[in-house]
């Protein structure tokens, strides 16, 4: 017989709640790829197909299989297919790639908040992508300043002062996370979120439509700004 594998070391359940998950795991565990910090990165999402999980009519019988289960990964990979041709085009991976790396990026820094603010939060997976985490990011979004080009001598991202995201960075933060929940949803199939379009739901409905009322006046400010050399 093989040599058992020693236990591993227990973690306290303070420690375990509190854990800060890495990218890298993140992707490993979800099967997805890692987005490095470059923006450029081309590489598209690696969809990933759940199989069939139930267990067996009689213990120690396999059970045969259930067409509904074999049509069902028929459909995620027909699916996968015709998504992925189009995250082949270069410019649409590298524009959805970005956008996905930011969120998790965020999303990662809003729980640090959470639990610094409260010791006895428990820390929630940016996975699966759910109405309600996207709306927090989109309030981010919404209400933070544009982003400069280039960075700061400490390499941190510089912002343009007194500025806002226009309506576009809104629709298109929207349609890549909405790729991303497509992409990940089966492997949450009790999550009824989970499976919820986007633009399904009021909040994130109301929040592009604040994004477009505003717009008229974020494009009025932002050419004040110009004139005056202070967004430049």
């Amino acid at each position: 017989m093989p040599p058992k594998r020693a236990a591993a070391s227990p973690t306290s359940p303070k420690a375990a709640k509190r854990a800060r998950p890495s990218l890298t795991m993140l992707a490993t565990t979800l099967s997805l790829p890692v987005i490095p910090a470059t923006p450029s990165h081309p590489d598209a999402l690696a969809l990933v197909r759940v199989e069939p999980n139930h267990s067996p009519a009689f213990p120690g019988l396999p059970d045969p299989p259930n067409a509904l289960d074999s049509l069902r990964t028929e459909s995620y990979d027909i699916a996968c297919a015709i998504t992925q041709g189009q995250m082949n085009d270069v410019q649409t991976g590298k524009t959805y790639a970005g956008r996905w790396r930011a969120f998790l990026v965020w999303w990662e820094e809003f729980m640090d908040e959470h639990c610094t603010q409260d010791p006895t939060f428990v820390r929630i997976p940016p996975f699966p992508i759910t109405v309600t985490k996207v709306v927090h990011y989109l309030s981010h979004e919404h209400s933070r300043e544009r982003k400069k080009g280039g960075r700061s001598e400490d390499g941190t991202q510089r912002y343009l002062e007194g500025t806002s995201v226009g309506k576009e960075t809104i629709i298109r933060d929207i349609a890549a996370l909405e790729h991303l929940r497509l992409a990940t949803q089966d492997r949450f199939p009790n999550d009824i979120e989970a499976h919820t379009k986007l633009h399904d739901d009021d909040r994130i409905c109301k929040i592009q439509a604040a994004a477009k009322h505003d717009e008229p006046k974020r494009i009025e400010k932002s050419q004040l700004l110009k004139a005056s050399g202070t967004s430049q």
